[in-house]
């Protein structure tokens, strides 16, 4: 049983439901704003940003009875005790998949758009494969 108040969470289907209601939501406000189909690519990039930050570039934990434990790992290393190909972890990798496709096609398949949706989905795939669990290319965050 994963004991890491941290990541357990996300062991609960209702927190996937949560997530993706949540990113449903942020399309919502972000149409109010731009073209709707535009909107996807608003998200998807902010997704991108704001996930990577989060999943792949913090480490450690913030609850204090860890005791240090999880100091050196990214919470994504995190998840499912680093245990690959769970549940969890293909839904995360799915997030920025669908993603991907619905900005893709909101914006028509435009070059542009659809260049720097394919960067960030490329971006967020490599972070999140299991050859690339506790690795820090050239050293970068290793600290």
């Amino acid at each position: 049983m994963d004991t890491n108040l941290n990541t357990n969470w996300l062991e609960n289907k209702a927190s996937w439901l949560y997530y993706s209601l949540l990113v449903l939501a942020g399309w919502l406000v972000v149409s109010n704003f731009v073209d709707p189909g535009m909107a996807w690519t608003v998200v998807h990039i902010s997704h991108g940003l704001v996930t990577y930050y989060l999943f792949h570039w913090i480490k450690g934990s913030p609850i204090d009875g860890d005791q240090g434990k999880y100091d050196s790992l990214t919470f994504w290393e995190q998840i499912d005790s680093e245990v690959q190909g769970t549940g969890t972890r293909k839904f995360f990798m799915m997030v920025p998949v669908v993603l991907f496709f619905l900005a893709s096609h909101g914006s028509a398949y435009d070059r542009q758009p659809l260049g720097i949706n394919l960067g960030v989905l490329v971006v967020l795939l490599v972070a999140k494969l299991s050859s690339m669990h506790r690795v820090r290319i050239f050293g970068i965050n290793k600290y």
